[in-house]
């Protein structure tokens, strides 16, 4: 498993802190006295959320039904739990032991009883001893390398005294967005004795709102270190880490990544500590991406002081040549690094590639703690003409592809979007052969929380998961190929095409299908046509990744997640009600309707009495262009519901997976207002995680409109009655009778619908206009024909250009063939009369 820190700057996500983790595994758990509880449990606090490498620490878990949980999910690599411990409905305690190998930073933890699963919460591990902001105030001493944990609320500053000789250093670090828990943005300043502030840090570009800071001091006395919130947002609950005394910390690993035989060096005097006597600890993750490297360094008594934070680096696929000469001839694959600094132009970067196809290049800056925000360009060099250019994608770092040709040699042209220099303004360039993305995820259903992303199904039902395929390949169709620790439950999935990629999963479990919870993962698999395969077409394996939001708040406020390789699954506790879509039999027409059947079952409650309640049905995923309610309810006493699907003019022909979903009603009925086309995010915010359940997949065929008709213009005036008839074409017919009706009337125009039989394509309406109808032009009028189809209620829509005219009596004008003219051809008309 990997775990990665997001951090959201003018929108975009720049990657802030990363963890390499073996094999995620569940810790061993302690089973409680046997409880009732009915509601899956939900973790909104970790306390303490900082705790010491090494040593046996107690923390507090507290969120709705917490009290009830039985298991407690952490890394297996890194943490052992000896005991969880009840304390009331909502807490437990758990005696953690927390590895000497434990890797420093942040870690997920998440808890689970018999009704399901917590949302992942984080727990940082510090080499530090921690202590308390009012105990970190009575003991000065700064050799003495500590953790104080702390809060701010409103406007509070928190002040710590240090004493400091002449030349000693002190380094301060604070992680309070990085811990997860709010969006705590912070400030720390140093004043001298002399009551002088000599700095003050808020952002920096390594840590991003974190700030961080090592100063040697210029003069002996007691200095004051202040620590304070940015903004009007902090609370009881905004809570910090402040890493304080000397230890090692360099703002930039060198080089900023590794490939084979690499090392890295650090600068001279780097908070005082010699480089050659720091031991980093080499990231073991996978080539290619974003790891960090935890760093410790000999103090002068020859002790290990380790820096806190891991470092970012980028770990680069084998075979790539490493360089910091621009003057040389660079052959792909090669990855270049340099600093931007002020007497150096843009950086370019001269090279080749060996054979003619598709390559990536990828600038590395803001992600490893540069301030660049960059921009990438690719030129052909003799003619000085670009060829592709790129700015922010994921980061304010850039990356693009570009098709390379053997005989030419190309500039990759890196820079500053603001043209701005400095040691701080570094970057590195990975360029090599572009290799195919495949990756499918767990589509987020409500962006203010975790909810549908760890999925727990009740014994004997079923469950809906929405799962996504990022892809920069066109393959005819991707497959899902499910890897599940949760033998228990079966995955139901739909393959991937071309255009759509996001798709309906649908998870069940037996009804002895024991308790229990597994990690899973979706591998999406290329499946090639025979005309693919007879060309040599080859099968593509992807890979999964799933990102959790762990600091709650709107879309811009998403500021740091945590990036795994699996979702969890697992079996709960059952659930009363069930729901399944009768069989579909008849296709939903464009521009038409179909009335979709549906049944619900009630079961038995925890206590042994039946659930009789009414259930809410939902409709969260549709085929653009169609539209039907969000909600619709099952009053107490009945089994069926019927939902109505209405597709526009300009749905797509399709074979759409329907799915319903289905929840004990709440006390009041959702308005139901109609929903179009694709998710319905908001279905995550009105039932929890663990109540809704789902039916089956059934197949939904959109089909062009079998009817056509034509009916000529309307015309009439106040006060007369007007017979109409409208030509039919209908293949193939309905299954017995059907009505025809004139829609789209304007208000008191009146016309009945008219009964007609299977055979009867002539329809005569008869229309009315009192004599306070609305006068005018109206263009909405059209004929709906409504039936059963293969005994299934649908409707079709035909006659869309119909026109209606209504004037004033003895003022409508018509042509010689019984048509209304506009006013204009009737002034002309009137005016040719008179010559």
């Amino acid at each position: 498993m990997i775990i990665v820190l997001l951090h959201w700057i003018t929108g975009l996500k720049v990657a802030l802190d990363c963890l390499a983790l073996s094999s995620l595994g569940l810790v061993i758990f302690c089973v409680l006295n046997t409880l009732a509880c009915g509601q899956a449990p939900s973790l909104d606090l970790i306390e303490p959320s900082v705790i010491t490498r090494g040593q046996n620490v107690k923390v507090r878990a507290l969120g709705a039904s917490v009290g009830s949980c039985t298991q407690a999910l952490l890394p297996i690599d890194g943490f052992k739990v000896v005991q969880i411990n009840r304390v009331d409905a909502d807490t437990v305690d758990l005696l953690l032991e927390v590895l000497p190998t434990c890797k420093l930073g942040l870690h997920p933890i998440r808890l689970v009883n018999s009704q399901g699963i917590t949302e992942i919460r984080g727990l940082t591990v510090t080499p530090f001893e921690t202590v308390s902001e009012e105990d970190a105030r009575k003991d000065s001493d700064i050799l003495k390398n500590r953790t104080v944990l702390g809060t701010l609320e409103g406007d509070e500053v928190d002040r710590f005294a240090v004493e400091l000789q002449q030349g000693q250093w002190i380094c301060a670090e604070v992680a309070a967005v990085r811990l997860g828990g709010k969006l705590l943005d912070t400030a720390i300043a140093l004043i001298d004795p002399s009551g002088m502030k000599i700095l003050e840090i808020d952002d920096t570009p390594l840590a991003s709102q974190d700030p961080f800071f090592c100063y040697r001091a210029t003069k002996p006395g007691r200095y004051e270190l202040a620590v304070k919130a940015i903004g009007a947002d902090a609370d009881a609950n905004s809570r910090y880490a402040l890493h304080l005394g000397h230890f090692p910390r360099p703002p930039r690993a060198t080089p900023l990544g590794t490939i084979a035989g690499q090392r890295w060096r650090f600068d001279q005097d780097a908070s005082g500590f010699k480089a050659d006597s720091f031991s980093p600890v080499s990231p073991t993750g996978t080539k290619g991406s974003i790891e960090y490297i935890e760093l410790a360094a000999q103090a002068a008594d020859g002790s290990l002081v380790h820096c806190p934070t891991p470092l970012p680096i980028q770990l680069s696929p084998e075979g790539y040549e490493f360089s910091t000469n621009d003057r040389d001839l660079l052959v792909s694959p090669f990855v270049f690094e340099a600093t931007m600094m002020p007497q150096r132009a843009v950086g370019d970067v001269r090279f080749r590639v060996p054979v003619d196809g598709v390559y990536r290049v990828d600038v590395y800056g803001a992600r490893l703690g540069s301030s660049l925000d960059a921009t990438l360009e690719i030129l052909v060099e003799q003619t000085g003409v670009s060829i592709a250019s790129a700015e922010d994608v994921d980061s304010l770092d850039a990356s693009l592809v570009f098709f390379g040709k053997a005989d030419q040699i190309y500039l990759a042209r890196v820079d500053d979007k603001r043209s701005m220099r400095g040691e701080d303004y570094f970057y590195r360039l990975e360029l090599g052969p572009k290799n195919p993305d495949l990756t499918a995820f767990v589509a987020r259903r409500d962006k203010l929380s975790q909810a549908h992303q760890s999925i727990g199904v009740p014994k004997g039902n079923r469950v809906l998961a929405m799962v996504g395929l990022r892809s920069d390949t066109d393959p005819r169709e991707v497959v899902l190929e499910a890897q599940s620790d949760s033998k228990s439950v079966a995955f139901n999935t739909v393959p991937f095409t071309q255009y759509k990629r996001i798709r309906p999963m649908v998870l069940s479990a037996d009804h002895d299908a024991p308790l229990g919870w597994g990690q899973s993962r979706l591998v999406p698999v290329t499946r090639s046509s025979i005309d693919d395969q007879l060309a040599g077409g080859s099968t593509l394996r992807g890979e999964f990744l799933q990102v959790l939001d762990l600091i709650r708040g709107s879309a811009d406020a998403l500021y740091l997640g945590m990036q795994l390789d699996h979702f969890m699954v697992g079996v709960v506790e059952p659930i009363p009600v069930w729901v399944d879509i009768l069989p579909l039999k008849a296709p939903l027409s464009v521009d038409g309707t179909l009335k979709v059947d549906g049944v619900v079952q009630r079961g038995k409650l925890a206590d042994g009495s039946i659930f009789d309640g009414a259930v809410d049905v939902f409709l969260s995923h549709l085929p653009e262009g169609v539209v039907a309610p969000v909600q619709t309810r099952v009053p107490q006493g009945a089994n069926n519901f019927s939902i109505e699907l209405q597709a526009t003019a300009q749905t797509p022909l399709d074979q759409w997976p329907l799915v319903v979903e289905a929840a004990e009603a709440r006390v009041n009925a959702r308005v139901t207002e109609p929903q179009i086309g694709a998710i319905d995010v908001a279905v995550g915010s009105w039932a929890s995680n663990g109540s809704l359940v789902c039916s089956s997949i059934r197949s939904l065929d959109i089909v062009a409109n079998p009817a056509k008709g034509h009916l000529e213009p309307i015309a009439l005036e106040s006060g007369e009655h007007r017979e109409v008839v409208c030509e039919v074409e209908l293949n193939p017919p309905f299954d017995g009778p059907f009505q025809a009706r004139i829609e789209g009337l304007p208000n008191r125009i009146e016309c009945s619908p008219v009964e007609m039989q299977t055979s009867d394509r002539r329809i005569c309406f008869r229309i009315k206009a009192p004599e306070d109808a609305p006068l005018g032009r109206f263009d909405s009028v059209y004929v709906r024909l409504s039936g059963k189809r293969n005994g299934q209620d649908v409707s079709y829509r035909i006659c869309r250009s119909t026109g209606l005219v209504v004037a004033q009596k003895g003022q409508l004008v018509k042509d010689s063939q019984g048509r209304p003219l506009s006013p204009l051809d009737a002034l002309r008309q009137k005016s040719k009369a008179s010559r």
